[in-house]
């Protein structure tokens, strides 16, 4: 897995970049969750809903690996 990952919310169609931490298993529901610090170098919202929140720009969190995709490339064609 690459450093830098995309997190990607399909519906809300916006994507930010993010630091991969560590991967965590998780024994009770035999899956995997990763630790990824939020970064806010590139980003693209195509909702206008939806802005970038800077004050996320640091925050460490738990992902599914649903969300997030290894290239700013495969960001931009799910989000189109």
């Amino acid at each position: 897995m690459n450093n830098i990952v995309y997190y990607v919310d399909k519906q809300a169609k916006f994507y930010y970049d993010m630091r991969f931490i560590e991967k965590i298993h998780i024994d009770e529901y035999n899956t995997d969750v990763y630790k990824c610090e939020i970064l806010m170098n590139k980003y693209k919202f195509n909702d206008s809903a939806y802005s970038p929140n800077f004050e996320l720009k640091g925050k460490i969190d738990i992902y599914s690996i649903k969300n997030f995709v290894n290239t700013l490339q495969e960001a931009e064609e799910i989000i189109k």
